[in-house]
């Protein structure tokens, strides 16, 4: 691993961390290196795809090509293993692009982080399978299965450590500028569609022959739709999966306020996303354009923490690399 470069800590956020993406692009393109990354649910999912070597043009491919029919074909109810949804299908789209490559052997520094469900610990996932570490950082309680890892259960990261910039220094040492994805307290997390187009489209799926064959995809985007499509003001937080978000967005706001005091990052890069919800990944193109927006704006102060650290040929290297 090169001794130059940044190490970023990449906080979760569901599809708000879609503008990890985003971020890491607005680096590549000013020609400033990532050393190491550190991440927490979405953000370890990011993390691993580009620690392992997947072209970010790559990447951003999935970001904006990914729609609604993508995002019901992971969500396959599996009431009987620990989740709502079934892991296989995450599995199944996670592999083609990491195939059998290990934490401990990616060319960038990479760790995930999750959350041991019987001690309630953070572990930091150094070494493994780069599938299984993600597996285990996004396994948000109650919607997907823990996964074993040496003999634990874990789940997500983001229940001990939502954006883990301490342990990114810990592990890689500095300069570390952490990205924080998660919706602040208050924040509304869905929105109706902004067009009409898309709202016929998503309705228009209720009627494919294929719905039959899956009653649950249908009553799911049934469900969704007409939450989308109330007229009438409703208060929110009554619902129990308000309720539930909201309990767990408040919760990881505090304690990324608490670990900030005992060890902040050199950087923090917190992109306006606005109001894209939670599972909203039919909306990364906007999350990327926040996130790359965001970093680009930094720009100035990320080169000068590199310039603090860096010596005269490293400097000269990074100048002649970006030409």
């Amino acid at each position: 691993m090169s001794a130059d470069g940044l190490v970023l800590a990449l906080g979760g956020g569901g599809a708000r961390g879609l503008a990890h993406v985003g971020v890491l692009s607005a680096l590549e393109a000013a020609g400033i290196p990532v050393r190491a990354v550190v991440g927490t649910s979405i953000g370890a999912e990011v993390g691993a795809f580009f620690a392992a070597g997947v072209p970010l043009k790559e990447i951003r491919k999935i970001v904006f090509d990914w729609d609604w029919l993508d995002t019901l074909k992971l969500f396959v109810p599996a009431f009987d293993e620990g989740g709502v949804f079934a892991a296989e299908k995450v599995d199944a789209f996670l592999r083609p692009w990491l195939g059998d490559r290990r934490v401990e052997d990616t060319a960038v520094g990479f760790a995930a982080i999750a959350t041991d469900l019987h001690s309630g610990e953070e572990v930091v996932i150094r070494n493994g399978p780069l599938v299984e570490a993600v597996r285990a950082s996004i396994a948000f309680p109650g919607l997907w299965p823990p996964v074993r890892w040496q003999g634990r259960w874990l789940a997500d990261g983001g229940i001990t450590n939502p954006v883990p910039f301490d342990v990114a220094r810990r592990l890689f040492g500095g300069p570390v500028v952490a990205v924080y994805v998660h919706p602040r307290p208050g924040v509304k997390l869905m929105h109706e569609p902004k067009s009409e187009a898309l709202w016929d489209r998503l309705a228009g799926y209720l009627d494919h022959s294929w719905m039959g064959r899956f009653p649950w995809a249908k009553e799911w985007l049934g469900s969704l739709l007409h939450a989308l499509g109330e007229e009438e003001e409703e208060e929110e937080g009554h619902r129990i999966t308000d309720v539930l978000l909201r309990a767990q967005i408040i919760s990881e706001h505090a304690l990324v306020r608490l670990r900030e005091r005992l060890m902040p990052a050199d950087l923090v890069i917190e992109p306006e996303i606005g109001d894209i919800g939670l599972l909203e990944f039919y909306r990364g193109e906007e999350a990327f354009e926040a996130g790359f927006s965001a970093t680009t704006r930094m720009m100035a102060r990320i080169e000068a923490l590199l310039e603090a650290r860096e010596g005269l040929w490293a400097r000269i290297r990074r100048w002649w690399q970006a030409r």
